[in-house]
């Protein structure tokens, strides 16, 4: 009796499976290939809205790119940014989560979600993520996040903290431009500590760099004020509301100036 499948026959069926399975392989990675650039224009794009603060454009990408990869910590981590540039609070702290979950260590991830905190109030947890963002010794803007961490101590009304991470921000300066807000927060924590004349100094020093800083004036009118230098009071105020009359340290400005008896 002759066997029912021959060697030739058996070399021919296993010669075509072999090419179904290598064929199912490149198909796969064909389409892998395809969704792979999908997701990166996607990306590209809504970085590019991001950049030009079309933040709603940008936040519509972002979310097509999470359903092609949802576990891509980088792309949660953009469509946080999005919602927290939109102040869409809660969706920014859940895209964060998100984003931390695929990747434990993301410090910048860590960072935007203490940015959140922060705005919403919840000190301690901001706390807490800003320090998880300075664990790691590489992140290229720790004068950024201390500055951040210094201003949840301060809300807190932790002043002398708040300084010791306002120090420490200075001494980790990347940014020249962001020494003019750490100056400024300073001055206020200063300021909260009935230290006067510390104040005006870094109030002044703020407005070295940033002449009509109106927020840094109206603080160092205020700081005059409790100097009793009523002169230099009513200046530092007057520049304040003139800056922006109808702003909140513009009416603020105002109503000091109101009390302030005329020489």
């Amino acid at each position: 009796m002759k066997p029912i499948f021959s060697k030739r026959n058996v070399i021919l069926v296993l010669t075509a499976l072999l090419f179904v399975a290598v064929s199912a392989c490149t198909t796969t990675s064909a389409t892998k290939s395809a969704r792979i650039k999908k997701v990166h224009a996607r990306v590209d794009l809504g970085t590019a809205y991001l950049k030009s603060r079309q933040h709603t454009a940008a936040l519509k990408e972002f979310l097509e790119a999470e359903k092609i990869t949802p576990d891509d910590p980088d792309i949660h981590l953009y469509t946080g940014i999005a919602y927290f540039e939109l102040y869409i609070n809660d969706k920014a702290i859940e895209s964060f989560q998100k984003a931390i979950k695929y990747k434990s260590d993301f410090s910048e991830a860590h960072n935007y979600l203490g940015a959140v905190y922060l705005r919403t109030g919840e000190y301690d947890k901001a706390i807490t993520e800003f320090k998880m963002t300075l664990s790691d010794v590489l992140y290229p803007t720790p004068d950024v996040c201390l500055n951040n961490l210094g201003w949840a101590y301060y809300q807190k009304g932790e002043y002398r903290m708040a300084l010791a991470q306002y120090r420490q921000a200075l001494q980790r300066n990347t940014n020249k431009y962001l020494r003019f807000l750490i100056y400024k927060h300073m001055g206020i924590a200063y300021f909260a500590l009935h230290e006067y004349e510390n104040a005006v100094d870094y109030f002044e020093r703020s407005l070295e760099l940033v002449p009509n800083l109106q927020e840094a004036h109206y603080w160092l009118g205020r700081s005059y004020l409790k100097l009793n230098d009523l002169r230099k009071a009513s200046e530092a105020l007057e520049q304040a509301m003139t800056l922006n009359p109808d702003s909140e340290y513009g009416t603020r400005a105002r109503r000091y100036l109101s009390v302030i008896p005329d020489e």
